[in-house]
């Protein structure tokens, strides 16, 4: 439940603001008539501030808000009987996402209330993902490879372009970085674009035709209906390397009986067997 914390100097008003909210399931924490209304919010950190802009010895409901947004930035709705233009303008200084005049309706307090909650989320969601985007960029590479839910490349940056030498647009992002399917990566990206969550990709190896093979690592982030590869280069790797079977590939190749103990031995262990006092060695 979102806690609303009213700052309204008419205790009878304020009194009766408490009750319509309460009677619409909101949580209340607390009914502040001035100045106390910044330590309040300090302490109960509401999610929602409702405010009166003209409180008694000259005190400006606006200049707190501004405040109390400054510590803990709750969206804002002034409740005011005044509309002159003057006081609009200055009330703007707050970015309110809402602004009532009085007397308050309950209907139309309920609507502001929701729609400045749902608001507010949705943009502070939205500043989350350009931080994310942007430290992303900063930190792990210019290259961008965006990809739809199937991992089909929709959109390529010129960076990339120039990375990897095409746009691939239409292709699989495999494709792109011509990497041989399954790759080393594919987990990664595959999971990241089903459960919409962002991936660091490990540092691996591209091959590129007729240049250099690249040292490269980045992430994998969401967006609506699909991803976007964040990549940066490490490094060009001038001799060829030959990538190493993995152990579950080697024994598909030779199969389990061909790795029996009269073979050369891979490695050695010492096991000690239940009640047996002297370890025995085995191939």
């Amino acid at each position: 439940m979102e806690k609303i914390l009213v700052i309204e100097d008419e205790a009878l008003i304020a009194r009766e603001l408490k009750g319509r909210l309460n009677k619409m399931g909101w949580d209340v924490v607390g009914v502040a008539y001035g100045a106390e209304g910044v330590e309040l919010a300090r302490q109960t950190k509401p999610d929602l501030l409702l405010s009166d802009i003209h409180l008694k010895e000259g005190l400006s409901g606006i200049d707190l808000a501004l405040e109390i947004q400054r510590e803990n930035d709750p969206p804002v709705i002034f409740l005011t009987a005044y509309s002159d233009e003057d006081t609009v303008n200055k009330a703007k200084q707050a970015s309110p996402f809402g602004y009532i005049i009085k007397p308050v309706e309950t209907r139309e307090l309920q609507i502001n209330i929701e729609m400045a909650l749902y608001k507010f989320r949705i943009e502070k969601e939205l500043k989350e993902t350009q931080q994310l985007l942007e430290t992303a960029l900063t930190f792990i590479g210019s290259a961008l490879i965006f990809v739809g839910e199937s991992g089909v490349v929709t959109d390529i940056n010129e960076g990339a372009v120039t990375l990897f030498g095409s746009d691939g647009v239409g292709e699989t992002w495999n494709s792109v970085l011509h990497l041989e399917s399954p790759s080393s990566i594919s987990s990664s990206v595959e999971e990241a674009l089903v459960r919409q969550q962002v991936n660091r990709l490990a540092p691996f190896v591209i091959n590129r035709p007729q240049r250099h093979m690249l040292l490269v690592d980045g992430i994998i982030g969401p967006l609506d209906k699909g991803g976007v590869l964040i990549l940066r280069e490490l490094a060009e790797i001038d001799d060829a390397v030959e990538v190493l079977p993995s152990a579950q590939e080697i024994l598909t190749t030779l199969g389990p009986e061909a790795l029996t103990p009269s073979e050369s031995a891979l490695c050695q262990m010492l096991l000690s067997v239940e009640g047996s006092t002297s370890p025995k060695l085995m191939n």
